[in-house]
């Protein structure tokens, strides 16, 4: 299974918007990011955007400043595959979130709501991932 997800963040309050899963969703009622599972034969950048606006409503981010690859998880077996994208807004907005969200919260980055998805747990507090984004977040204060 292949799968994409996004940071979201805004550049002029610093803050990361974050997903609630729905009761009705696996790993319900807890934080991760914004993305899902790509179609059969769907490259993971239109397949983020369909997630995006899907989750997000149209036009899914709106004042898009920029977007990086953060981070790429695969499984020890191949199966699973995670790529994981830091989009960069102008300013917080209030999505339009589908039935696979409970809700959203705007949030400090590196104080993430509670309980996280054990997976957006897991990559948050993995040492690449950390150092990846602390390099993105580098580059957009020099810019």
């Amino acid at each position: 299974m292949r799968a994409v997800g996004a940071l979201i963040l805004s550049q002029n309050t610093q803050r990361v918007l974050m997903q609630l899963r729905s009761p009705g969703e696996s790993h319900s009622m807890s934080w991760g990011l914004w993305g899902g599972r790509l179609n059969v034969n769907e490259g993971d950048l239109n397949g983020l955007k369909r997630e995006l606006c899907e989750e997000l409503g149209y036009p899914g981010v709106p004042d898009t400043v920029g977007m990086s690859h953060v981070y790429t998880f695969t499984s020890r077996d191949y199966r699973f595959r995670h790529v994981s994208y830091l989009i960069l807004c102008k300013d917080e907005f209030t999505p339009t979130i589908d039935s696979e969200s409970s809700g959203y919260c705007w949030v400090d980055l590196w104080h993430w709501p509670q309980p996280l998805h054990k997976y957006t747990a897991k990559m948050f507090s993995s040492r690449g991932f950390k150092n990846a984004l602390e390099g993105l977040l580098r580059n957009v204060k020099a810019n």
